[in-house]
């Protein structure tokens, strides 16, 4: 597994300045609408992915301002964008039940403290101590299942299908041929976005939006990777839907 191909890739294009800069406005696009440009641009690496299983991984798919396109990408990143978001319910609500019961955890240990004649001191080391313990734990469990939600996204990317990461028994399967990959490739990742967040802070945020861009390529990438080792390792194979086309449509000739 190469985790960072993406980013190899990307330089590889001659576009690629262009294609930045179109995925920056888009993710602008969010403080006018939300969501939408965000969706668009999961769209453009849900075409990438099913580009770079195919063997074409560069140049890039076409990123432009044809309204038409966008509007094909936006139905695309829909269907990821939904799956992953019905598989991450339960891990949303794990952490707002359990940040919640913390809390109320903490507020009566100090209330308890106090009640037993204590300055609170005790208490409010008790409540540290739970949420030094609970908190982490809390954090690990909801990655381990943010893990298939990953999985259910690139299904839906490579099938352009909803139903295909909604498939519970197949997105599990899938989920564990590759986990150890999926794990190592997602702390790479976050370790990588971090770094460039914090270059970004250094330079007063201008690069931060052109590197989340970026990050769009490294993830479809690291995807497309993923999926070549599930079938390597005898995963059944999805029906990869056919991307949209890469070139603007020619206008019909006019007849006389």
């Amino acid at each position: 597994m190469d985790y960072l191909r993406g980013l190899r890739r990307l330089r590889e294009d001659p576009d690629w300045l262009s294609k930045i800069g179109v995925g920056s406005l888009l993710l602008l696009s969010a403080s006018i609408i939300p969501f939408l440009g965000q969706i668009v641009l999961a769209g453009w690496g849900a075409v990438m992915v099913r580009r770079a299983v195919s063997g074409t991984e560069t140049p890039m798919p076409r990123l432009d301002l044809d309204f038409d396109y966008l509007g094909k990408l936006l139905s695309t990143g829909f269907k990821a964008f939904l799956a992953m978001m019905i598989w991450g319910l339960p891990a949303g609500i794990l952490i707002g039940t359990g940040v919640a019961c913390l809390y109320a955890g903490a507020i009566a240990t100090m209330i308890g403290g106090a009640a037993a004649g204590g300055d609170g001191g005790m208490g409010g080391l008790g409540a540290l101590c739970a949420f030094g313990v609970g908190f982490p734990l809390l954090i690990a469990v909801s990655i381990v299942l943010q893990l298939p939600a990953q999985m259910a996204g690139i299904r839906a990317e490579l099938a352009d299908d909803l139903n295909a990461g909604l498939q519970f028994r197949e997105v599990l399967d899938m989920t564990k041929l590759v986990m150890r990959e999926l794990v190592i490739g997602s702390l790479v990742l976050a370790f990588v976005q971090w770094l460039m967040m914090v270059g970004s802070m250094l330079l007063c945020g201008l690069p931060l939006i052109p590197c989340m861009v970026a990050m769009v390529v490294a993830r479809a990438h690291f995807a497309a990777q993923l999926y070549q080792k599930y079938v390597e390792r005898g995963g059944a194979p999805l029906q990869v839907a056919h991307p949209p086309s890469d070139g603007p449509v020619a206008p019909a000739p006019s007849t006389f």
